[in-house]
């Protein structure tokens, strides 16, 4: 009796381990691929695309001043608020009304840091956020404020398209829609680079212009 209840203990068991590896090996399949591929639902590959899935800046060279103070800023979750009347709106076809975002000049500098790098250091200045918002470096509060204008543009969607693995470097893949289900206006390349334990933005290539 003791010999045979064993036996269906040790079956159990051995069904147990083959069953978790059958998940694992599954697991392993959907979040890397041969070649380098990476799944998009992979949790580093997602991690990476919200970091640079904002709108289509024209800008190519990530590594540029503007560039590199627009990706930090949308990088930013709390942001803070200032009065439109304490401040200069000096950009034209731009205006302020109430409160309107505000981020002091030392958190957009940690965020640069955190996107590109520790030794990476940026020159705070006026930079575009969107189609419809600016951000103004104000000097009396060592910040960048917001300042909107009227645009009637369609929206741009962003869509991760691929995901690989490269040596030390992380390359996404996406697509700019026309629209929100409109049709594949560019498609560009993001490299991450490792440094250390984390990714960080070096670089962006245009892929194809439709």
């Amino acid at each position: 009796m003791k010999n045979g209840l064993w036996t269906k203990i040790v079956i159990v068991i051995i069904t147990l381990e083959i069953l978790v590896g059958a998940i694992y090996y599954g697991y392993k399949k959907i979040v890397t691929t041969d070649s380098g591929g990476l799944s998009t639902r992979n949790k580093t590959v997602t991690t990476l695309y919200k970091k640079i899935a904002h709108e289509d800046l024209e800008i190519l060279d990530v590594m540029e001043n503007k560039a590199m103070l627009y990706y930090a800023y949308n990088n930013i979750e709390n942001k803070d608020s200032i009065s439109c009347e304490v401040i200069n709106v000096n950009r034209e076809g731009y205006t302020c009304s109430g409160l309107t975002t505000f981020v002091k000049k030392e958190t957009l500098e940690k965020a640069v840091k955190d996107l590109y790098g520790k030794d990476i250091s940026v020159n705070i200045e006026d930079f575009e956020v969107s189609k419809k918002e600016y951000a103004l470096y104000d000097e009396e509060h060592k910040g960048v404020v917001i300042v909107t204008k009227e645009d009637n543009s369609e929206p741009i969607n962003i869509k991760l398209k691929s995901a690989r693995k490269e040596d030390n470097k992380i390359i996404l893949t996406t697509e700019v829609l026309d629209g929100i289900y409109g049709t594949v206006k560019n498609t560009y390349q993001y490299t991450f680079e490792k440094s250390g334990k984390d990714y960080y933005l070096t670089k962006k290539e245009k892929v194809r212009t439709w």
